[in-house]
């Protein structure tokens, strides 16, 4: 699916969390293609946006990049007045997954802690990996800029949830190895998270045995990746029925 197709329709956006870096690169693509952009921002009090997503009149669509602390306030304005659901907001806890799953009963949504095209790509590339060099063990390495909060990053735990659904095996995840005294174990993967200048995003997953290496790495040199595929995301799930749907299903649609 070519990104940036098939939002003709779509004439009022509402950018959840405007002020915000995402938010920002989200408001002026829209704006060049010729959108309405409706900008709400409920952290940074700012004087040019709307302060609050239940102060909306009306839109065609919601793409959320906020805090996770603000996701039902957004779930229920969504299902309340029947409005399409995009979230790219990181972070999400069970009981967040739970309430987008309750709304995918109701709406039609697409949640993915990563929109870029290439890591929809890369997750399959990682599951073919984690199956075939099932004796090879593994190591993860993000790294974002130095204002990123959350660590690890939201695309490092959707690899790692790849990697536990595709394998036989049940690891144990170890972020960093301060504390460790031990050597590794088999069925254990280190993660590491490196916080350095303005990377946007870069994920390295590392497949060893004691003869080879095989790494894996996707690397975003500009937040507009994840800018395009949100816009794509958007055009695409006003155009499907009630449910909640996975980046993986409008990439082969």
């Amino acid at each position: 699916m070519p990104l940036l197709q098939g939002l003709s329709d779509v004439v009022n956006v509402v950018v959840h969390g405007g002020a915000g870096a995402m938010g920002q690169v989200l408001s002026s693509m829209l704006s060049s293609l010729g959108h309405t952009v409706i900008p709400v921002e409920s952290v940074t009090k700012t004087t040019n946006m709307i302060q609050s997503i239940e102060d909306v009149t009306s839109c065609d669509v919601v793409i959320d990049f906020s805090h996770a602390s603000l996701l039902p306030s957004v779930v229920a304005f969504c299902v309340t007045h029947r409005i399409a659901l995009v979230v790219g907001t990181t972070n999400l806890s069970e009981a967040d997954q739970q309430l987008l799953n309750e709304a995918g009963k109701q709406i039609p949504l697409i949640e993915s802690s990563n929109f870029a095209y290439g890591v929809a790509v890369f997750r399959r590339l990682v599951q073919a990996a984690t199956t075939y060099l099932s004796e090879f063990d593994i190591e993860l390495t993000e790294t974002h800029h130095i204002h990123k909060k959350d660590s690890p990053s939201g695309t490092a735990k959707q690899l790692l949830r790849d990697i536990q659904q595709t394998s036989t095996k049940q690891y144990n995840v170890i972020e960093g190895r301060s504390s460790t005294t031990s050597a590794k174990e088999p069925q254990e993967i280190g993660v590491h998270s490196i916080r350095s200048g303005a990377n946007p995003g870069e994920h390295t997953i590392i497949f060893s045995s004691n003869e080879e290496q095989i790494e894996l790495t996707h690397k975003a040199f500009s937040r507009s990746v994840f800018a395009k595929g949100a816009i794509q995301a958007a055009a695409w799930v006003v155009t499907q029925p009630v449910g909640r749907y996975r980046i993986e299903e409008m990439v082969t649609s």
